[in-house]
């Protein structure tokens, strides 16, 4: 089940590089928590994470995981998986490549199993 859990967290990656949106968003349960990385509120719906997700389209974001720093944790709720990606943004010359750390919340037993996401910038 370990391995379910990274692949949601690849797909997600997938479909952020691909600016699919439809199908990023219907990863995220629509009362999910998302701490984004470069965005001070915490956001509380789909809606709001919609938002943030356009926002990084406009800079022309794309992500790589480090799959060797997954964490997975099986818990009473799901899994916690916990790991390292790097962003890349193209928001004016040059590009910028921010590392950051992940955590996600999932319930597999869900269509949309999102149900936390926190990420921070590594200092």
């Amino acid at each position: 089940m370990g391995n379910l859990a990274e692949n949601v967290i690849q797909k997600w990656a997938d479909y952020v590089n691909q600016s699919n949106f439809q199908k990023l968003l219907s990863l995220y349960a629509p009362d999910s928590t998302m701490i984004p990385t470069f965005f001070k509120k915490i956001l509380l719906n789909s809606s709001e994470i919609q938002e943030y997700f356009f926002m990084l389209s406009e800079w022309e974001t794309t992500v790589e995981i480090f799959e060797e720093s997954f964490c997975t944790k099986r818990i009473d709720m799901g899994f916690l998986v916990n790991g390292e990606y790097t962003f890349k943004m193209n928001r004016g010359e040059p590009s910028q490549s921010i590392p950051a750390r992940f955590s996600f919340l999932l319930n597999l037993s869900r269509e949309d199993p999102i149900l936390l996401h926190h990420s921070s910038a590594i200092p």
